[in-house]
């Protein structure tokens, strides 16, 4: 878990400004959940919408747009689109166990190895509760890190 990572909902079009700040989710609605990515996310949706992390999966992954700060390489924003949020959002509206589960699936997937459970479902219930925010407040959900 060497990244650090901040999820933030705020609009696409503060990428550029959030990728040239350090710690955006001091300044904006997110929270600070080092070590996930990305590609964390495409699986949890594809997983949401079609119980298989696989199916959807090179689609999530297409979609997403990647900033970079303006002098650097480092830090990056990954843009989770609307329609992302909404299917993220979505699952905000699930029951405890129905989370749970969720949770031991996303945990089961590569990505989480070596992840405690207990991670991935704090991680999950931050996710789902953001994107619930931000899909009221017709925002993305922007993933800035920086090694």
């Amino acid at each position: 878990m060497g990244w650090q990572t901040d999820v933030i909902a705020a609009k696409q079009t503060d990428a550029q400004s959030i990728a040239n700040t350090d710690s955006p989710a001091s300044s904006y609605q997110g929270f600070t959940f080092n070590g996930f990515d990305y590609v964390q996310i495409c699986t949890l949706i594809s997983l949401i919408e079609t119980d298989d992390p696989t199916i959807g999966f090179d689609k999530y992954l297409d979609s997403i747009e990647i900033v970079n700060a303006t002098e650097e390489e480092w830090p990056t924003v990954s843009i989770i689109t609307t329609n992302q949020v909404e299917i993220l959002a979505d699952a905000a509206t699930w029951n405890e166990e129905r989370i749970q589960k969720l949770a031991n699936r996303w945990a089961s997937t590569e990505e989480f190895e070596g992840w405690e459970i207990f991670d991935v479902s704090d991680l999950l219930q931050q996710l789902v509760d953001l994107a619930e925010t931000a899909k009221f407040k017709q925002q993305c959900l922007l993933i800035w890190q920086s090694p």
